[in-house]
């Protein structure tokens, strides 16, 4: 969902960063938000991401941290999701992925 703005000037500086606020429920929004604060608080953490799923959790970081010619380590028995994406996305991403 969408947000009531003042202005397409203020939807503008929204997109822009120029202004905090709500823009689209999908890129943030206040429940979110206050959840991500809230762990992050919790964890004595600097800053959080909170995602929509565990895959979304687990691409987020794998795509964080790999790089090509990286080489990951994995157990055979995954979740079929993330073995797609080991075997399959980091592929293409010329990272090397053993299975053990």
């Amino acid at each position: 969902s969408t947000f009531i703005l003042d202005s397409a000037a203020h939807g503008a500086d929204l997109c822009d960063r120029k202004t905090d606020g709500w823009l689209y429920s999908r890129w943030a929004n206040p429940t979110v938000s206050a959840a991500a604060d809230k762990i992050c608080s919790l964890e004595e953490g600097a800053a959080t991401i909170v995602t929509s799923s565990g895959m979304a959790a687990i691409t987020t970081s794998l795509f964080t941290l790999l790089k090509a010619g990286d080489h990951v380590v994995a157990p055979k028995c995954v979740y079929g999701g993330t073995y797609e994406v080991l075997a399959e996305l980091l592929a293409k991403l010329a990272v090397e992925v053993t299975f053990v």
